[in-house]
């Protein structure tokens, strides 16, 4: 997914996903006790660890992987689409 914050790319997400996908985000790894917790010191790591986990997922063969980052600029995203190639 690709798109500014609040634009509406979770609820799109959920829908292509549906019961066979995969949602990764890297804003799962800020939420403590079900509540957003903003780290700016934790952003590196959190998008290594989402990378991670995409890239464990492609190994075990998930059908449909969608990333839920704002991916504003393309080398944002550039991990990942190396990665799926």
């Amino acid at each position: 997914m690709r798109g500014l914050p609040g634009s509406g790319k979770s609820t799109k997400a959920k829908k292509i996903a549906g019961n066979i996908g995969v949602i990764y985000s890297t804003d799962d790894f800020f939420m403590v006790n079900n509540e957003y917790v903003y780290d700016p010191k934790m952003i590196g790591e959190y998008h290594d660890r989402n990378l991670k986990r995409t890239m464990e997922a492609m190994k075990e063969g998930k059908y449909l992987i969608i990333i839920d980052n704002t991916n504003i600029r393309l080398w944002e995203m550039k991990k990942y689409v190396l990665a799926a190639q």
